[in-house]
């Protein structure tokens, strides 16, 4: 189980972080993609555990040949790299190219109602970007590990104020679930990560790429005991400071008719689905590094 948890903290000391801010402030994230190629074949060598998990996604759930997988796995870690480049970029007030797809404008009608709703989010693209671009007219709760360094924490919650957002950090006992219920409770949106598991946490399983997988229980839980409008969005990277803003309604007609752990297993599901689609369209930007399903041994 130990490849199967998070450490949730940026690499990097908090002197390398603050510079990298510096630096953005004067000049454009591409003179700095030097930083990605010298740090790309480090943590391929000096992590193995994630490479290894890399690795399988590609070989087993992408079905790819021994020398495209390499190829694949290559632009996976240097994709990440970018998106990580992109995120202290946006803490040293760099503007960004986002645009909106929302064809049943399901945030867009949440936002103008007085009802709460959950956004379960993933960690495909740059989800976090959204949080520091894109104001929310309505109060945002973001429930987040906040075990990530000083820097980053600091610079997170400063441009999710200035965006209408805040956090609810996770507890270790689970308490943090009372806020999340008094949030919605005072009708304001609640956004929780659907696609990692944390270290002690309760699973529940579905299909995605052709093998069963584990997510958290709580996400889906939640949102079918509280009954509200349910979403997932997919911040994807499609270029130089250029993104696409996927939002999708998870929630259906008849919902209501459904018990507690049905509704649960059917979010749950329908998430996997549109997390299978978007990766249909970008492989490289799962950034999973770790082995998320259950695998055979792969050569």
């Amino acid at each position: 189980m130990k490849d199967k948890a998070w450490t949730g903290r940026t690499g990097g000391s908090g002197w390398m972080q603050q510079t990298l801010i510096r630096w953005f402030r004067h000049i454009d994230t591409r003179w700095c993609y030097w930083i990605v190629v010298l740090w790309v074949p480090g943590s391929m060598l000096f992590q193995p555990n994630a490479t290894r998990g890399a690795w399988r996604y590609w070989r087993q759930r992408q079905h790819k040949r021994f020398f495209a997988a390499v190829w694949c796995l290559l632009r996976q870690y240097y994709a990440f790299g970018d998106v990580i480049l992109d995120r202290f970029a946006a803490y040293a007030g760099q503007p960004f190219d986002i645009q909106i797809d929302d064809p049943d404008n399901t945030m867009s009608r949440l936002q103008q109602s007085d009802n709460a709703g959950i956004v379960i989010s993933t960690h495909v693209g740059n989800q976090e970007l959204a949080g520091y671009c894109i104001p929310s007219v309505k109060p945002m709760r973001v429930v987040l590990y906040l075990g990530d360094t000083p820097t980053v924490n600091a610079n997170r919650e400063r441009l999710f104020a200035e965006k209408g957002l805040s956090f609810i950090p996770m507890q270790p006992d689970g308490s943090h679930i009372f806020e999340m219920h008094e949030a919605l409770q005072r009708g304001e949106i609640l956004s929780i990560h659907g696609d990692r598991l944390f270290y002690g946490g309760r699973a529940m399983r579905a299909q995605l790429l052709g093998a069963q997988a584990s997510f958290p229980e709580g996400p889906y839980r939640v949102a079918a005991l509280e009954r509200v409008p349910v979403m997932t969005m997919f911040m994807i990277r499609e270029g130089h400071k250029r993104y696409t803003l996927h939002i999708r309604s998870l929630s259906r007609e008849g919902d209501d008719q459904l018990g507690n752990a049905q509704l649960a297993q059917n979010l749950l599901e329908r998430f996997a689905a549109e997390l299978e689609q978007m990766l249909a369209k970008r492989p490289e930007q799962w950034f999973h590094f770790y082995d998320f399903w259950e695998t055979e041994k792969t050569k």
